[in-house]
């Protein structure tokens, strides 16, 4: 990564790349952990995702967690790379906005569909 960000932007300071390079890195870790947090959300609730449920989400937490720590203690185990606990704060962040983003977008949908209910059950009375 670190050589595409210095052929891209051949001017920048090491300090600088070395900071973009980060910032890639940390920004992939949650789009992908925020991916696998919609996933495990809807495995847990068997594929609907029309309705929030607490209960799906604090699995798809705890299961969540779980990987991010597995995927550390991997990373120690690899003389290369390094053990970041901040990493698995960020890779949690990623699922919980994933988490966030179902709930808002559940409560929407479920707005939604009661101002059609009731917008049916105007249009049905006027008619009466």
């Amino acid at each position: 990564m670190l050589p595409a960000i210095k052929f891209l932007f051949p001017s920048l300071s090491p300090e600088m790349s070395d900071f973009m390079h980060w910032l890639v890195r940390k920004i992939a870790h949650t789009s992908v952990y925020f991916v696998l947090g919609f996933l495990l959300y809807r495995a847990f609730c068997e594929g609907f995702l029309v309705k929030w449920s607490i209960k799906c989400a604090v699995y798809s937490m705890v299961l969540l967690i779980f990987i991010s720590c597995i995927d550390e203690f991997h990373q120690a185990m690899n003389p290369s790379r390094t053990f970041l606990f901040s990493d698995i704060l960020i890779d949690t962040a990623g699922g919980f906005l994933s988490l966030v983003f179902i709930a808002h977008c559940a409560k929407k949908l479920d707005m939604s569909r009661k101002d059609i209910i009731y917008e049916a059950n105007t249009i049905r009375k006027s008619r009466l």
